[in-house]
């Protein structure tokens, strides 16, 4: 949810330090299998299949509230969802008519969705408890800042609340990040940042997201990177060789970013972000090449799970939850089943219910 949710900290609603068996036990039911390598050099990393009672036709964004529920913003059938964690999955406002919803973004307090409508050019407020739908801005194709009233979009992608609850709206086809400010007569909309006042020229900037700094960072999709903009200065830090970067988002220790043409989401260490030197990457990707394919949006729960949108297949349910505490459980079955050979290949014959209940027993012993 916003800063919040990708700034949160491990730690259940009493404040108390989740342990690491409660890490890898929430969400258990809203997932189906547990992928591991298929041979040696594959991704560890725990990655599942969120479980549905019905297919998300082309999910192009993921949030996740406190309470571990999705929205998605379903651009194939042209409608917001919500999966609940039994997997049940319900149309936010089935009755309202929206062009293209490309992204979603949660409240602070959760009583509202707000929606980047590409078809539409506008941003929408849902009331999460009446479903009724608010048109905030946007009022056909164009660039111009003001009310809701004169204010224009060419087809925004991105939406993120900031903390004084403000919203940054991904402008694509303006190659702009507008803002959209709540006043006492309505709303007002600027510009924070476009190719007529960039140093750096934006080349359809897809999303963007706040750091608990204050910076600003963009997905600049057509130029295959990542920029940290400082908002006071305007000075801007950029972070290249990405294969068509979508989205990003930010856990507690790692930025992580969805590479559309390259079939995989690579997290950084936020340490190293400091400057544009090259950083240590690490990428996810599936245990089969139609895994992740397209990954277009990404989320973090309170958890420090990940949740994936992935919009390459047509036919299937395109959401993936990743277990990043997984990889260093896997790591140590690997030594207590197989010693310190280097021939690890029987575990991938170990069937996927026997290493959940190995993980299980390795978080009740931590």
């Amino acid at each position: 949810m916003g800063t919040k949710t990708s700034k949160a900290k491990s730690q259940n609603k009493m404040g108390r330090s989740l342990t690491l068996r409660e890490k890898c036990e929430v969400g258990k039911d809203a997932v189906t299998e547990i992928c591991v390598p298929s041979k040696k050099g594959e991704s560890t990393w725990g990655l599942t299949t969120v479980k549905t009672d019905q297919v998300i036709l082309r999910p192009y964004s993921v949030q996740v509230d406190s309470c571990l529920n999705l929205y998605v913003a379903d651009y194939g059938s042209r409608q917001v969802k919500k999966i609940a964690t039994n997997g049940t999955v319900a149309v936010v406002a089935p009755n309202f008519d929206f062009g293209h919803p490309n992204d979603v973004a949660i409240s602070k307090d959760e009583k509202h969705l707000f929606v980047a409508d590409y078809g539409n050019h506008c941003v929408y407020r849902i009331d999460v408890a009446t479903e009724e739908v608010e048109h905030l801005c946007g009022k056909g194709l164009g660039f111009v800042d003001g009310t809701e009233a004169d204010a224009k979009f060419n087809c925004p992608t991105g939406v993120f609340v900031c903390n004084d609850e403000s919203l940054l709206v991904s402008d694509m086809n303006n190659f702009a990040i507008r803002k959209v400010a709540f006043v006492k007569k309505g709303v007002e909309v600027t510009t924070v940042i476009s190719n007529k006042t960039s140093p750096v020229e934006l080349n359809y900037p897809y999303r963007c997201k706040l750091d608990n700094k204050g910076f600003l960072w963009i997905a600049d999709y057509g130029n295959s990177a990542i920029r940290k903009v400082n908002l006071t200065t305007m000075e801007i830090v950029s972070f290249q060789d990405f294969k068509s970067c979508i989205d990003l988002v930010f856990s507690r220790d790692y930025l992580f970013v969805c590479e559309y043409s390259g079939n995989t989401v690579t997290m950084i260490k936020l340490d190293e972000t400091e400057t544009s030197e090259k950083q240590k990457r690490f990428s996810i990707h599936g245990s089969h090449e139609r895994q992740l394919l397209a990954p277009i949006g990404i989320c973090v729960d309170a958890y420090e799970n990940v949740y994936v949108a992935v919009s390459g297949e047509r036919n299937s349910n395109d959401l993936y939850k990743i277990h990043l505490y997984w990889k260093s459980y896997w790591n140590i079955i690997r030594v207590v089943l197989g010693g310190m050979k280097e021939d690890d290949s029987f575990l991938y014959s170990i069937p996927s219910d026997v290493i959940y209940i190995i993980l299980e027993y390795l978080c009740l012993r931590t």
